[in-house]
C-alpha cells in the first residue's frame, strides 16, 4: 500500500477505494478540528466537513496536487467563506440573522477524541474555553489565519496561497489575531 499522499492520490485516481480510505482516515480529524473552530457550530462544521470530503472525490485526478492537505484546507477554507457570503446575503435581503446550531465544545469531543487521548485537565479546559470564547471575537480572515498557523501548523507561505493573499497580509492578519487573544487570555499568562 502507497504511504505517502502523492501515491494515494494517484491510487485514488485509478479508483483505488482503500487509497482514498487511508487518505481520509489521515486527515479527518485534523479536517473536522478545523472547521469545527472556523464556524464553531456543529452543524455548520459538519457541513463544511461533509462537503470538503465530496469536493475532494468530485476533482480527485481532475487536477495535479502536490500537497493534499493544503489541498483540503483550502477547499474548507474557501467552503467556509462560502457560508459567510451566504449568511450576509440572507441578513441583507431577508433582514434577520440566519438560524444558528447551538455552539458547545462537546461538539468536537462528541465526534474525535482530543489530542492527548484521554481526559483534559481542569487547567487545560479552562484555557481551551477561555479561548474558545475570544476565538469569537476575532474576524472571519483572523480566525481562518490563527487556525491555519498555530493550530494546523501550516506555514505563513503556504496560508498565503489558500487564501490568495500576500504573505505580509497573511502576518500582519496574525499578528492582530495573536494580539487580541493575549489580550482575552491576559489571566492565563
Amino acid at each position: 500500500m502507497p504511504r505517502d499522499d502523492a501515491e494515494l492520490m494517484a491510487a485514488v485516481s485509478r479508483g483505488n477505494h482503500s487509497a482514498f480510505a487511508t487518505l481520509y482516515k489521515r486527515y479527518e480529524t485534523d479536517l473536522y478540528r478545523f472547521v469545527y473552530y472556523l464556524a464553531d457550530e456543529p452543524d455548520t462544521a459538519e457541513e463544511l466537513f461533509q462537503e470538503t470530503w465530496l469536493r475532494v472525490v468530485r476533482h480527485m485526478g481532475k487536477k495535479r496536487i502536490t500537497d493534499f492537505k493544503k489541498w483540503i484546507f483550502a477547499i474548507a477554507t474557501n467552503l467556509y467563506r462560502d457560508e459567510l457570503r451566504k449568511r450576509k446575503v440572507r441578513r441583507l435581503f431577508l433582514g434577520r440573522e440566519p438560524v444558528e446550531g447551538e455552539s458547545s465544545d462537546a461538539g468536537v469531543g462528541e465526534r474525535h477524541t482530543a489530542a492527548s487521548g484521554g481526559q483534559p485537565e481542569a487547567e487545560a479546559f479552562a484555557i481551551r474555553e477561555a479561548l474558545g470564547k475570544a476565538m469569537k471575537n476575532l474576524t472571519p480572515r483572523q480566525r481562518t489565519v490563527f487556525i491555519l498557523t498555530q493550530i494546523e501548523g501550516f506555514k505563513m507561505r503556504e496560508v498565503a496561497e489558500m487564501l490568495g493573499k500576500s504573505e505580509g497580509t497573511i502576518k500582519s492578519t496574525l499578528h492582530r489575531a495573536v494580539s487580541m487573544l493575549r489580550d482575552a487570555l491576559g489571566e492565563f499568562r
